[in-house]
């Protein structure tokens, strides 16, 4: 029972991990934006990603009209 218990544990603080680091991108990218206009490749440049993700990012805020 115990080592489940643990199993759970690391498995919710992998969960956490992935939430921040997915709201630390999009902050990351909206600062950069705030600061000067840019474009995806910049960006992904800047941030050390993928054009790609910068793209799906910029998409998922702009559904959110962020």
């Amino acid at each position: 029972m115990k080592t489940k218990n643990k199993s759970f544990m690391y498995t919710g603080s992998l969960l956490k991990h992935m939430v921040q680091k997915r709201n630390n991108i999009e902050l990351d990218i909206i600062e950069l934006l705030i600061k000067h206009e840019n474009h995806v490749r910049g960006i992904a440049k800047s941030l050390n990603t993928s054009h790609s993700a910068v793209s799906r990012k910029l998409n998922s805020l702009k559904k959110k009209r962020m």
